[in-house]
């Protein structure tokens, strides 16, 4: 029974019975209560007193049979392919023998991994032998990897080859000790930021440190983000966006998907404002945001206003969803410039809230306006700082004037039988026994069934 004690999307840190805790190092020196040993050419995962063979290669499904497929014994299943993948009931531990095979091939690393930890389910431990080094276990365990190994350590040490979380370095003499140290100080750092919430951020970091695992996080970014989101917060504490590739982290894809494909404007606002996003969240409670505030909410026309906050990574941010994570929790290098990736999705997504129909659509954006102005005809308020006397008397005398033509916003009053019409006995506040409904003016509304 495995005993969870903190998580970060498909990381976790948890405590299993035989005494160690994940992210776990499985050492090929024999030590501790999980190792491995090399006996007559072959490879053995020692549990206790309990030894399980390590046999072959990964398997593709034209050479394999059912019976090939899964090695179970001891608790622990050996996988060597996750086609028609079955494993048994008791099994607490499930392996994939030899990761080295896919460092040439993300795409089948990536697969083996989401489907093994599918199959395995959240009660097991996932093993992903032959394949961490200190650049890698980030990653690794943000895809759902509970235990590594060593090997591939002690490999690139005996080669010469310094292995540390930014990448290789070739020294010429046994680094293998070295090597094995510092992939156990980045699991201590690995633990620390799946117990703070923020493993996708330290991933952003170290994935750069080599072609292979840019691209192992791009593809799971694009052909796992539904494995990913399904255990992706929808409340948390503050992440930071500073890559490129942390534009595509699965809750932030998922706000502009969910934008994009669920949200509707409210009916009534007939008057767009597009406003520039601040360095605080949630915007409303920043300096600028509150100087906008003070320009459009100055009469009862701010009824028809709709203000949408243009920004990156999340695209467009109407003003009632600035206080729902992620849009409450993200921070980003502002440049004042916009990469390509934001350009596009930036574009698509002003577009995507346009066509919902507004009579007036009013710019607040300052230069970026010029990425948005072919969608529309629209009205550009800005001179130098948005937040300047001259911006915010554009602004407001913009939004006056597109509210010339819009119907007064009337609140009807319900009546009939409805609750805030109905009249209740009360009783009297001096000593008498006088009782009686209450006054139409002072009627008081029934909110609850008694």
């Amino acid at each position: 029974m495995l005993d969870i004690i903190s998580r970060s999307q498909r990381a976790r840190v948890c405590e299993y019975p035989v005494s160690f805790r994940t992210p776990y190092i499985v050492s090929s020196d024999l030590k501790g209560p999980l190792s491995i040993r090399v006996h007559d050419g072959k490879r053995v995962l020692i549990i206790g007193n309990d030894e399980i063979g390590i046999e072959g290669r990964i398997l593709v499904p034209s050479s394999f049979s059912s019976d090939e497929n899964v090695m179970c014994q001891h608790k622990v299943c050996v996988i060597r392919s996750v086609d028609d993948l079955e494993i048994n009931d008791d099994a607490e531990i499930v392996m994939i023998p030899n990761c080295f095979e896919f460092r040439n091939d993300p795409r089948k690393l990536i697969h083996m991994i989401t489907k093994a930890r599918e199959a395995a389910g959240y009660g097991r431990l996932l093993y992903a032998s032959g394949i961490a080094e200190p650049s890698m276990l980030a990653l690794l365990v943000y895809m759902g990897v509970d235990i590594v190994d060593d090997v591939l350590c002690k490999a690139y040490g005996m080669q010469g080859i310094r292995c540390i979380p930014e990448g290789h370095i070739l020294t010429g003499k046994n680094e293998t000790e070295y090597n094995i140290q510092e992939l156990s100080r980045e699991c201590e750092k690995v633990s620390d930021f799946i117990g703070s919430g923020r493993l996708r951020e330290l991933v952003d970091q170290r994935a750069p440190s080599s072609p292979f695992s840019v691209a192992v996080l791009r593809l799971t970014d694009e052909l796992a983000f539904g494995y990913q989101e399904e255990t992706c917060p929808t409340v948390g504490e503050k992440f930071a966006c500073n890559t490129t590739q942390s534009l595509f982290r699965p809750e932030v894809k998922r706000f502009r998907e969910k934008i994009l494909k669920d949200y509707r404007k409210p009916s009534h606002k007939k008057i767009l404002v597009l406003l520039p996003c601040s360095a605080r969240k949630p915007y409303h409670t920043s300096k600028s945001h509150k100087a906008f505030s003070s320009a459009i909410h100055t009469a009862d026309h701010d009824v028809f206003v709709h203000e949408v906050i243009v920004t990156s990574p999340l695209g467009t941010v109407p003003r009632e969803l600035d206080v729902f994570y992620p849009a409450n929790s993200y921070d980003i290098p502002v440049t004042g410039e916009w990469k390509c990736q934001e350009r596009t999705f930036i574009r698509e997504m002003v577009k995507n809230i346009i066509d919902q129909g507004y009579d007036t659509v009013i710019s607040h954006l300052g230069k970026t306006t010029e990425l948005i102005s072919d969608l529309c005809e629209m009205k550009e308020t800005c001179v130098g700082d948005p937040t300047s006397p001259v911006s915010l008397t554009n602004l407001d005398n913009e939004i006056r004037k597109a509210a010339r033509t819009q119907r007064p916003f009337v609140y009807d009053r319900p009546h009939g039988n409805d609750a805030f019409d109905t009249f209740i006995p009360i009783q009297p506040r001096s000593s008498g026994h006088h009782h009686g409904r209450v006054p139409r003016d002072r009627e008081v509304p029934v909110l609850e069934d008694h």
